[in-house]
């Protein structure tokens, strides 16, 4: 959880209460059963009184595979949001399949970590006998 603000100690009252960021900031990678997660993110203006930044989403994992889902919705410019959909099918050593919403998640959720770690690539030497 975080509080955001910016404070110049020269603005006046109005200046203060009218320009600054005031923002709330709320995330959490939570485990529901030992195999499902609940992730997300809430990102709030109190200066504007709206959201600047959502995210939901979910990990299950099941043996050999691990299915992601994810729903992002963020502030682009005055009154126009995007909103992105991520689905991921991971077969644990073989590869995935989707729109992979690890990166979104790692961006807007602090200490994220994926249910099962990225292999890292094989160098020259390794394996060599």
């Amino acid at each position: 959880m975080y509080y955001r603000y910016n404070y110049d100690p020269t603005d006046t009252r109005e200046a203060f209460y009218n320009s600054n960021i005031k923002q709330l900031d709320l995330s959490f990678q939570w485990p529901v059963t030992r195999d499902l997660y609940a992730l997300g993110r809430y990102n709030y203006s109190i200066r504007d009184k709206k959201v600047i930044d959502s995210l939901i989403g979910l990990e299950y994992r099941e043996g050999c595979w691990i299915f992601r889902s994810a729903i992002q919705r963020y502030v682009r410019s005055a009154g126009r949001t995007t909103t992105n959909f991520f689905f991921e099918l991971e077969l644990v050593g073989l590869g995935a399949f989707g729109s992979s919403p690890i990166e979104a998640l790692q961006q807007s959720i602090t200490g994220y970590q994926p249910l099962s770690p990225r292999p890292i690539e094989v160098g020259r030497y390794d394996y060599y006998e």
